[in-house]
């Protein structure tokens, strides 16, 4: 079984509770194939959105471009939602500032240093977003 597969077994196994908080499975549709595809993804919840960030070499986040509309099994439950997939630096960055303000973890998983009042560092920020995109979803 790949890390994947365990991942999202979990997710949908009465255990999910162990690492829904910051996971979630994404279902969406193939731009070119059509084919359903399926990840779990590490996620940061700002109000009514939640905000994934994956790193640019990956693929499956093409798929979301020009937005589409995704399942996702959040917290035990399926939803329905949209994501739009953002790629330009300055949105990047902006998206990535979020997620730190957030939850500063993850500054250490960017590798972006945060100043004493949780402020990252704008090049270290700026270096992180020229290797990420930032994929923005709203349940609907």
């Amino acid at each position: 079984m790949s890390f994947n597969s365990f991942m999202l077994w979990l997710l949908h196994s009465p255990f999910h509770a162990l690492i829904s908080k910051r996971t979630l499975g994404i279902t969406f549709r193939g731009s070119k194939s059509g084919n359903t595809y399926t990840l779990p993804v590490d996620y940061v919840s700002d109000g009514e959105e939640l905000l994934i960030t994956s790193l640019r070499e990956r693929t499956w986040w093409r798929n979301l471009r020009g937005g589409a509309d995704v399942n996702l099994l959040l917290r035990g439950k399926e939803v329905p939602a949209r994501a739009e997939v953002f790629e330009d630096i300055t949105s990047v960055g902006q998206g990535l500032a979020q997620i730190v303000r957030i939850k500063p973890q993850w500054a250490r998983f960017l590798k972006v240093k945060l100043y004493e009042k949780g402020d990252p560092s704008m090049i270290e920020l700026d270096m992180a977003a020229r290797k990420r995109v930032v994929v923005r979803v709203k349940v609907q």
